[in-house]
């Protein structure tokens, strides 16, 4: 956008000219009428003369001078006022640009350093393990492990199997019940972590593993975990896994 419009500038110019031109010449053309004179050899006419356009005309234009001058200042600070004008807007688009740009590196960096968490399910006849592992290019922090089984919401896999296996067995008859107990987790990007293994002492598979390996498997086969966790910008998520894969 122009500062000062060029057209209306060239108008005003030439207008404010033939004004002028028009001005000088009334009170000459006024002065000749009165006295019909024609051009005098007289020394003391002409000065007369002079005094008379230095006295009317050059005050004239004095008067024309100045409000020029104004007008001059007007545009000045006008001009100075777009400038000022136009310079914060640019500064704002700026600022804007800035903060898009600042938004879209964050983007860029948080994709590039994004946590992927997957459960990884573990189903042999001498082995039950449910492990959580770290897919992403970024730390997984999990804030809270949650296992839900018929609506309700259980901390740990130990808290939920242990009263609800319908079994004569016991993890003590030569069974090792691995839990991981604690709420919150880091995961470095490819890294795994075990949240729950089932698996006889010594290898031997016998009969009170098989019993208490089946009870469990009944009950996770129909249960979902559930993890809350976060990437390292703090920006939150949920993730979940259904267990049915652990099914007999």
């Amino acid at each position: 956008m122009e500062i000062i419009d060029k057209k209306r500038v060239k108008y005003f110019t030439i207008t404010t000219a033939v004004i002028s031109g028009v001005i000088a010449v009334i009170p000459i053309a006024m002065y000749f009428w009165n006295f019909r004179y024609g051009l005098s050899d007289s020394k003391a006419d002409w000065g007369t003369f002079g005094d008379f356009i230095g006295g009317v005309v050059g005050t004239i234009f004095s008067l024309i001078a100045v409000i020029f001058s104004l007008i001059s200042i007007y545009i000045s600070l006008r001009i100075a006022a777009r400038i000022h004008d136009s310079e914060k807007e640019l500064h704002k688009e700026n600022i804007t640009h800035d903060v898009e740009r600042f938004k879209r590196e964050k983007e860029l960096i948080e994709l590039q350093n994004k946590p992927v968490p997957y459960f990884n399910l573990t189903r042999f006849p001498e082995l039950t393990k449910v492990e959580l592992m770290n897919n992403g290019t970024g730390t997984l922090i999990v804030n809270k492990i949650k296992i839900f089984h018929k609506g309700i919401y259980y901390p740990n896999f130990s808290e939920f199997l242990t009263p609800l296996v319908e079994t004569d067995a016991e993890p003590e008859d030569d069974i090792i019940f691995y839990f991981n107990s604690a709420p919150t987790h880091v995961l470095s990007p490819g890294s795994s972590k075990k949240i729950f293994k089932l698996y006889p002492e010594n290898n031997i598979v016998n009969k009170a593993f098989t019993e208490y390996q089946s009870g469990c498997r009944d009950l996770l086969k129909d249960s979902k975990i559930t993890i809350d966790y976060e990437d390292i910008f703090g920006n939150t998520f949920e993730y979940s896994y259904d267990l049915i894969y652990l099914k007999n």
